[in-house]
This record gives C-alpha cells, structure tokens and sequence, in this order.
C-alpha cells in the first residue's frame, strides 16, 4: 500500500471484504478462504476435533450474573451488529450503532461496565467503497454516547481490545511498517504511547500484536504475537505477557500452538489474575498461568464428532466461561464451567456469533 493511499484513508486495491468464521474454518457447504490455510489442513482441523456439542438448556440458577456483548452478521460477511444477552441466553438485544462494528471486531466491556469499546469499526468511504481505516469506538451500552475514535495519527488499521483497569486507557495494535501495541487515551485516542514492536516485519508482510486484556492489578498484559512464514498459510502466533510500562516480555506459548489468525485468536485474562484462557490451532480451548505452566486442555464433553471453539472469555466471578463454537448445526455461542461441563448453548440464529465479552 503506497503512502498517499494511507494518508488519504482509502483502503484501495487491499479492499477486506469480512467473511463468515464457517467461509473461515470449515468448507461445510461454502468455499474455505485459500488465503488462511490448505484445505486439506482445515479438513484436519474440522474433523479431528472431538468434544461436547451436548447442550443443555438454560438454567437461571446455573449462569452467573453480568451481560454477554457480542457482534452477530450475515455469513455472507460484511459489517456486524452488537448484541448483548443474559448468561441464560434471555433477553437478548441488538445495540444501536452510529458506525457498525465489523464481523470479527471485539466488543470489550469497560471493568465497571458502563461502556462498551468496539475494537474497530466497518466505514465506506465518501464513494460508498470499502474501506476506511479500521478504528475503534467507545460506547454506552444503550447505543448512546457514541465516541468514533479516529487517531489520524495511527496507520492504516487498529484493533484497541483491551481496557486499564481504570478506564483511563485502552491497548491498541497498530499496523504499518512497525506493527506493535501502544496505549492511548480511552476518551479521545491521544497521547500514544509505544509498548511493543513486532520483530518480524511489517503489517503488510503479516506481522501483527494483538492486544487482548491487562491483568487485574494493572500490573500486566496479555497479547498475541502474529509470527509470519514463508506463505500466507505459514502464519504462526504466541501468546506474550509484558509488563504495562513496555518492560519485562515473557512468552507463555511456543509458536504455533494457538489459532494463527487475527479473525479468531482471543486470549483472555480470569477475574483472580491466576489464569489464561485461549484457543489451539485445532479448535480446543485450554488454559495456562500467566509464567506458561499449568497449560491444560479443556475437553467439552463427548457427544458430538466435531467442533471448532473460539473467542473464549470468562464471567465476571470466573465460575464460568463463555465461547463461540461452529458444529455442524451452525455457529453460536456457548457457556461451560471452566472444566468444560455443563455445557450451555445461549444462541441459536442463522446469522454468526463471534467474540462474547462478558461483563
């Protein structure tokens, strides 16, 4: 991408068309994105997978409290809507938006839970063409109070996933020829400050950080590193705690073990500091200490073939976990123990789920 083309804000010739997670993963009746991965490694991915598809019905006295933000769309990609729900899966309800969140954008509560930062938005440009700059957005939960945090200073695409615990920041990563995380302003996108640099290249090359949660004390935080191969289906990412004030890296995870791909790799911090939550590249979920011990595989039961679990993030007491899955019955969201019993389906819609945030 030339420079006057970012200057300018046009998107231009690398126009991102979302596609759904299914179009993603698994060729179950549509066309797999060739650029992700061969399809015969998805084949692996999608049917070697066993686990727990057994879901039981919503129980009031079996979820938590707190209310699940999530983005829904078409699987035909494009921009998303914002839904919020109960943990039972009641009352679910679409947010107003002045600037939609696209597909696989990140709905992120505030730790007070008086807003709600969408990681980037979907925006035309003046000829109706996609895209603008991917930036981010901050929130009330009723739609109101609408702040588009546009950083004209910032290159091309940000994703800003992850808040301080006092609200007065929020973590973004940043593309262009150094790719790397900066924290910024959580009330107008200023006063970036640097807090990692990509050591493999530039964004447009398949370098990325992706900033997913700060540690309960403040102390921390959590992201992955985007690691890329000799091809586009060589990608490879880690997960990687730093100290807030840029010191201190620590690998948790080799390279390779979780999701490679920015669409779906999420890792999420639990409400006691104690532990990680994220995804394989096979589609499970596991856990692990923030030093890289105690790296554990959650098994979600037995019953069903196959499933491809993603996004996972922990209630606000971490007695429960919350998750999108693709079966072959469709991709919804879902809640467990942190074991991966009682197995809890809190969606069931034509459209996709993507990115639960509980709050």
């Amino acid at each position: 991408m030339s420079r006057r083309e970012e200057e300018e804000g046009v998107r231009g010739a690398r126009s991102r068309a979302p596609l759904s997670k299914s179009a993603r993963y698994c060729p179950m009746g549509r066309m797999m994105r060739q650029r992700i991965m061969p399809s015969a490694v998805i084949v692996f991915v999608c049917l070697s997978v066993g686990g727990a598809i057994a879901a039981q019905e919503p129980s009031p006295t079996q979820a938590p409290r707190g209310t699940i933000a999530f983005t829904r769309g078409s699987p035909d990609g494009g921009p998303a809507d914002l839904f919020i729900v109960g943990p039972d899966g009641g009352g679910a309800r679409s947010v107003p938006t002045n600037a939609p969140p696209e597909l696989f954008s990140f709905p992120v509560w505030s730790p007070d839970g008086t807003k709600i930062l969408i990681s980037h938005t979907f925006r035309l440009d003046a000829a109706g063409e996609c895209c603008l700059p991917f930036r981010p957005a901050v929130m009330n939960p009723d739609g109101t109070g609408f702040t588009l945090l546009r950083m004209r200073y910032a290159p091309f695409d940000a994703d800003c996933a992850a808040w301080t615990p006092d609200q007065t920041r929020i973590l973004c990563g940043f593309g262009g020829d150094e790719p790397g995380i900066f924290s910024v302003n959580a009330s107008n996108g200023g006063d970036p400050i640097r807090l990692t640099t990509s050591p493999y290249g530039t964004n447009d090359q398949g370098a990325k950080e992706l900033p997913t949660g700060v540690s309960p004390d403040g102390r921390r935080f959590l992201f992955i590193r985007f690691k890329p191969g000799a091809s586009e289906h060589a990608l490879q990412s880690a997960l990687f705690v730093e100290r807030i004030d840029g010191s201190g890296l620590h690998q948790i995870t080799p390279f390779g073990f979780i999701f490679p791909h920015d669409d779906q790799a999420w890792a999420s911090w639990s409400p006691d500091g104690r532990t990680i939550i994220s995804t394989t590249a096979r589609g499970t979920l596991f856990t692990v200490a923030p030093d890289g011990s105690n790296l554990t595989i959650i098994h979600l039961g037995s019953e069903a073939k196959r499933y491809f679990a993603f996004d996972p993030d922990w209630s606000p007491d971490g007695s429960r976990i919350v998750f999108g899955m693709y079966t072959d019955a469709g991709e919804d969201l879902y809640t467990a123990d942190p074991d991966g019993s009682n197995l809890i389906q809190i969606t069931d819609d034509a459209d996709i789920e993507h990115s639960p945030h509980w709050g």
